[in-house]
């Protein structure tokens, strides 16, 4: 019958499905006021600081960043990358 949406599994048992996303961080940063202490503090303090997260896959960091549209110009831009993680999917 048209439009008929009944289930005809043959009696199947309906298994919940389970999608999966990438968590992704992106940070841009402008300038510093004080270039030279900000690499340093990043080098020495955050990507330490960064590579012990829990589970990160990727970690990558630009400097000199120039967009392929726009003017703005960034100091540097770093992304994290977690594998993924699972989600239930909406009901």
């Amino acid at each position: 019958m048209p439009g008929d949406r009944t289930c005809r599994c043959g009696g199947l048992r309906a298994v919940r499905q389970v999608r999966t996303v990438t968590a992704h961080i992106l940070v841009l940063w402008d300038t510093p006021n004080d270039p030279e202490a900000f690499d340093r503090h990043y080098h020495e303090v955050h990507i330490p600081l960064a590579r012990r997260l829990p589970k990160v896959r990727r970690y990558a960091l630009g400097c000199g960043v120039t967009p392929v549209r726009g003017d703005r110009s960034y100091y540097c831009v770093a992304e994290h990358k977690w594998d993924s993680m699972p989600l239930p999917l909406a009901r």
